[in-house]
């Protein structure tokens, strides 16, 4: 009992201090399930703090100097994390390994560099650095890339050929040497003409073969003709010309379609 209200007690006063919440804390909490959380979150921030240190450390023991630098930030981030929730004296005795670390980073860097052999090492170092980097940065591009190739013929697929245009000319901004891009970019402006094209009366009388058009058009002389004599045939007889309704009783109009003869038909 006497433990649990020392917990209280130091909970409250790291409140006061300026402690914050764990980030997954519930709303409503009980004093020993903040107290839990609170704890929980220290022991994360204690790990992270001192994996970042032995990492900084390994990499001194093998002059990379920037990978060393890299863990030290990391071991600074997770010290300034929530430091409410630790005491002065462990925020104090925090920045002084951090201190320290960066002494023994910059001796350690200046003892490298005062010999020829130490600068090569360094400098090795560096292009090791470089050249991952170089690699991560290639390989997320590719994987962007890929996705974009694969947002492109979706976009095709769909007929949605302004927005594919859009995706492969992002494709050759990232890679200008993009086979796919550079081989689909102009079939997909000759399909994007076709599609417009496809409602448009004139460019389907322009793109109609003749071998089909004169047929037609000689069989519309024949086809006028037969529809004219049927007319007439039809009004001779007392017949609507339109439905060959019988019109002899209702000469006026046709009651089944509504058509009105033509005088003198």
């Amino acid at each position: 009992m006497q433990t649990g209200t020392c917990a209280t007690i130091a909970v409250l006063a790291l409140l006061a201090c300026g402690a914050t919440a764990p980030t997954d804390a519930p709303r409503k909490l009980t004093l020993r399930q903040y107290d839990e959380l609170v704890e929980s979150e220290r022991s994360q921030i204690q790990y992270d703090f001192e994996s970042a240190i032995a990492r900084a450390g390994d990499s001194l023991a093998t002059e990379d100097f920037a990978e060393a630098d890299a863990e030290r930030e990391k071991a600074s981030a997770a010290a300034a994390q929530n430091p409410g929730v630790f005491s002065g004296s462990e925020q104090n005795e925090w920045k002084s390994r951090l201190a320290e670390l960066h002494r023994r980073i910059d001796q350690t860097r200046m003892a490298a560099m005062s010999t020829p052999d130490g600068v090569r090492r360094i400098e090795a170092a560096k292009r090791r650095t470089l050249i991952d980097n170089f690699q991560v940065s290639r390989l997320g591009c590719q994987r962007t890339i890929g996705d974009l190739v694969k947002k492109a013929r979706q976009c095709i697929d769909d007929a949605q050929y302004n927005e594919a245009k859009g995706v492969l000319e992002q494709i050759l901004i990232l890679e200008p040497q993009n086979r796919y891009a550079i081989g689909m970019t102009p079939l997909l402006a000759d399909r994007t003409v076709r599609f417009e094209r496809r409602f448009d009366p004139e460019s389907l009388l322009a793109s109609t073969p003749d071998w089909l058009l004169i047929p037609l058009a000689a069989a519309l002389p024949f086809v006028l003709s037969r529809l004219h004599a049927r007319a007439r045939s039809r009004a001779s007889r007392g017949l609507c010309v339109k439905c060959g309704y019988d019109l002899r009783a209702t000469p006026q109009r046709c009651p089944e379609c509504g058509t009105v003869p033509m005088s003198g038909a």
